[in-house]
């Protein structure tokens, strides 16, 4: 899937697992995709693990999350110079509910280091219960990915489009500036 990449680029993911063998497969995996795995270790925990079911247009999830939750800053902090080469931070947000202070201190650390700082906007749920984390961490995004109806939820709770219409108009208007 990386084989494209220039020797010189880099990709890690820093995250929590248990001392497990789907934390050893997850970093095996990673390994062969030329991802560095930086992972805290619990050895009394699971690492997460996570069943989708899909129908049709339907997703569900059945979720144990086990270790993945427990990234501690004291581990963010004592990584952090093997990300020295890093140019971009990114995280998934359902961690913002377990690890505030953690994410704000990747955001912090990116800022300060003038690394890109990104993340993926969740479920329209989370999006609604977690709406002020969310907008103040949007302050230090570079990049924020997000699908059609979580970014026309997002939007309407912060006022702007209600449609998808509104959504594309808003875009095409951004991005004119910059043609």
């Amino acid at each position: 899937m990386l084989e494209n990449r220039q020797e010189s680029e880099l990709t890690g993911l820093l995250g929590s697992v248990g001392d497990d063998f789907y934390g050893d497969l997850y970093a095996k995996l990673l390994q062969k995709e030329n991802i560095l795995p930086l992972f805290e270790k619990f050895d009394d925990l699971n690492t997460g693990l996570c069943c989708v079911f899909c129908h049709n247009r339907d997703r569900g999830h059945i979720t144990d999350l086990g270790a993945s939750t427990l990234i501690s800053e004291e581990y963010v902090q004592r990584i952090w110079d093997q990300l020295k080469d890093v140019q971009l931070i990114y995280t998934e947000l359902f961690i913002l509910k377990h690890r505030k202070d953690t994410v704000y201190l990747l955001a912090e650390n990116a800022l300060n280091d003038e690394k890109l700082f990104g993340f993926n906007l969740p479920s329209t749920y989370f999006i609604e219960n977690y709406f002020h984390d969310i907008t103040r961490l949007i302050e230090y995004a570079d990049i924020l990915f997000a699908n059609a109806a979580e970014a026309i939820f997002f939007a309407s709770l912060l006022g702007f489009v209600n449609n998808f219409f509104n959504l594309f108009r808003i875009i095409y208007k951004t991005l004119s500036r910059f043609v």
